[in-house]
């Protein structure tokens, strides 16, 4: 093995073994050893073999400061990010993921001490909402629990208006979107499902014929109905001319209204709405595989900068006042938009785990 530049030698406890009356080996000899599972070099120096030395960039020394998810799933990635300030400097959203193990899930962040901003740490896993703590780093070994919250439940009230006759085929349809919809949410990582989904036949409602093609929520609301508390959703001919298309209330918003031949991305991109995300369109950080992409393309992906938006805007379905009002012990960051490039929260594009051809970054 080629000896390793004294730069990179990392030594086992930071000490070498103490000398004796008599050299045990020839000075610049070396014999291959193993370190917490990683290879190395024990080199001979004034005659004595030295600790075991690795490589830290193949091989990076484990901690001494360590996050651990609390309320963790089994069997699926966990993913944090992590700030702070480490030998290299300031560390922002750094990305650490692993399967996750119950109850507990423990990330080695290596050696962080405080930034010259709030450190944080903010977690993400299926089955979870996303979740933040304050990371307290100090100059010794650290310990940062991070506890996941469950999955915020919402119930939905979705409202067939389609032609008189239609509700049989029309409900087995909407019934089947709104659940694959809640599952890209799952799979994505943006904490929200539906706790009730209650069916509504509106197919001969004195009002119907008036949304044979719907540009807005509002009037659907005043002629076919609302249930406050709820995700109200219209299952309508056509929305702006189309079929396949929807529209959805943006700031402190509850309704959407999606056409009958509608994808589960589309009606998770107009709930997206909802929750207070952006359109991505032309972003080339995003590509036409993300959920809040408009124009067309296949909607499957959200990255965690987006999941993560959804729960801290006070305008988010999830945070209003108007709405639900959930989640009021989480961090409100209003101008954490899509724009948003400060510490204050991670970039809205940032990925802790590949979005198809995006990569983690």
């Amino acid at each position: 093995m080629k000896r390793l530049l004294a730069a990179a030698i990392v030594l086992a406890g930071g000490f070498t073994t103490a000398p004796s009356a008599h050299a045990g080996c020839i000075d610049g000899t070396t014999v291959a050893c193993t370190r917490n599972g990683c290879q190395g070099e024990r080199t001979c120096n004034a005659g004595h073999m030295s600790g075991c030395a690795i490589d830290p960039d193949t091989c990076p020394v484990p901690g001494p400061d360590a996050l651990v998810a609390d309320n963790s799933p089994a069997g699926v990635p966990v993913g944090i990010c992590v700030d702070g300030r480490d030998s290299a400097g300031e560390v922002d959203d750094a990305t650490f993921t692993k399967n996750g193990t119950a109850p507990s899930t423990t990330f080695d962040v290596g050696d962080l001490t405080l930034s010259s901003l709030n450190d944080e740490v903010i977690g993400f896993a299926r089955g979870r909402a996303p979740s933040e703590a304050a990371a307290p780093w100090t100059s010794g070994s650290d310990t940062v629990h991070l506890t996941l919250a469950p999955l915020v439940r919402v119930p939905i009230t979705v409202w067939i208006v389609t032609a008189p006759g239609t509700f049989a085929t029309q409900v087995v349809q909407a019934l089947s979107t709104v659940i694959q919809a809640a599952a890209l949410f799952d799979q994505e990582r943006v904490g929200l499902d539906w706790n009730q989904i209650d069916l509504r036949d509106a197919t001969t409602n004195p009002n119907q014929p008036n949304f044979q093609n719907t540009t807005t929520t509002g009037t659907l609301e005043s002629q076919i109905g609302h249930v406050n508390g709820r995700i109200n959703v219209y299952w309508v001919p056509n929305v702006n001319g189309g079929s396949g298309n929807g529209v959805g209330e943006v700031a402190h918003g509850d309704s959407v209204a999606v056409g009958a031949a509608s994808a589960p991305g589309l009606l998770a991109h107009e709930v997206g709405h909802n929750l207070a995300l952006d359109h991505v369109d032309g972003d080339p950080r995003f590509g036409t595989t993300n959920v809040m992409q408009s124009a067309g393309g296949s909607r499957q992906f959200m990255t965690e900068g987006q999941a993560y938006r959804a729960h801290i805007r006070t305008i988010s379905a999830i945070r209003s006042v108007f709405v639900y009002g959930l989640r009021p012990g989480m961090t409100i960051i209003d101008t954490c938009d899509i724009n948003s490039t400060n510490r204050t929260c991670p970039k809205a594009d940032k990925r802790l785990f590949a979005d198809g051809a995006f990569p983690p970054n």
